[in-house]
């Protein structure tokens, strides 16, 4: 699972505002915390889920219970979002206008603590059957007051943009010197035709640029088998160091502690799936 920036800080204090932006339609569970939305003021009490859109630009205000992790979230692959639309499509309809961006307090929605949703949200996290998954995600889903408009979020989360475009091509080659010349060459489209395409999409290349390393960096880490130095060229970073810095900067964490925060998760996950069965 790739690492959203802002959610992925594991060093947090007590209250801390974190800035959000995923490429990808977002459930987050506040197991040990409440969350403001700051834009919107709207509050996520502790045990409540919140939906949130993909590409939405959001401050979320944290305030800690504990010292354990204040939330859970999952991002939805592309074939997690296209499977669970195939499940609601049967039973919702979709307009014309209903594909226009709207206001951003309708691209968010919450789901009341609910036990349920609480065993939905863990099955989630820990199954691998793709068929099985959707199902799930789309019972969890239904368990918003607003069942329609969540669909036709996610068919917007489902739709192609232009910066997905850009992302695709900066994957392919994550170790490439990317600079937006070199885009503008590969895609024919002039270097001011592509700021402004990214900017109505309120992001820009080099955010774009920023997000595939990291994630990249952040999957490369886990695997535990190369050293920094390697990973820092396979994302386009030639010095260790900067690239020591700006994954902190990102995460929170230097590479080397969001290993030993990430294997602990995962040590934790299997002890709760253990105790279920």
């Amino acid at each position: 699972m790739n690492k959203i920036r802002g959610l992925s800080k594991y060093h947090m204090s007590m209250t801390e505002d974190l800035n959000i932006r995923s490429n990808k339609f977002v459930i987050i569970f506040a197991n040990n915390c409440n969350i403001i939305i700051s834009n919107t003021m709207e509050r996520i009490e502790k045990g409540q889920i919140v939906l949130l859109e993909r590409n939405i630009n959001i401050t979320l205000k944290i305030t800690k219970f504990t010292d354990d992790a204040p939330y859970e979230y999952i991002e939805l692959e592309k074939e997690d979002t296209d499977n669970v639309l195939k499940i609601m499509e049967p039973m919702y309809s979709l307009s014309q206008s209903d594909t226009i961006p709207c206001d951003l307090v309708k691209r968010i929605f919450i789901i009341d603590n609910d036990i349920t949703a609480h065993y939905l949200f863990d099955k989630i996290k820990q199954n691998k059957n793709i068929r099985l998954k959707a199902y799930e995600i789309a019972c969890l889903l239904s368990m918003t007051e607003e069942v329609d408009k969540v669909f036709v979020s996610l068919t917007r989360s489902a739709t192609l943009l232009f910066c997905d475009k850009i992302r695709k091509l900066i994957e392919s080659d994550t170790a490439k010197k990317w600079q937006l010349s070199l885009i503008s060459d590969e895609i024919n489209i002039s270097e001011v035709a592509i700021r402004k395409k990214l900017e109505n999409e309120q992001t820009s290349f080099y955010q774009i640029l920023l997000d595939v390393r990291m994630q990249k960096a952040a999957k490369l880490i886990l695997k535990n088998d190369l050293q920094i130095g390697k990973i820092s060229k396979l994302v386009g970073i030639s010095s260790v160091s900067y690239f020591i810095k700006v994954f902190r900067t990102y995460y929170g964490v230097t590479p080397k502690n969001y290993f030993s925060y990430h294997k602990k998760i995962i040590f934790n996950d299997f002890r709760k799936l253990s105790e279920t069965r």
